[in-house]
């Protein structure tokens, strides 16, 4: 693990509700994985798929935090 996600994960779970959260982001953070590995020479269709579910994941991450917001996390 790198230390990136150790800090997401961690930032996570201080919350109450932060595991609801913790799935999201481990998704994200392996889908920005996959685009990373595939380099900038690669075909943008062929990295269209990932980005996209690390961006529904992200969003999915949001949306938790913010309802934890509003519960007065």
């Amino acid at each position: 693990m790198n230390i990136p996600f150790l800090i997401v994960i961690a930032l996570a779970l201080s919350f109450e509700h932060g595991k609801n959260v913790v799935p999201h982001l481990q998704e994200a953070i392996k889908q920005c994985k996959r685009v990373a590995e595939m380099g900038d020479k690669v075909d943008p269709g062929a990295s269209l798929n990932p980005a996209a579910k690390a961006r529904a994941a992200a969003r999915e991450a949001m949306k938790h935090l913010a309802a934890m917001k509003d519960d007065g996390a």
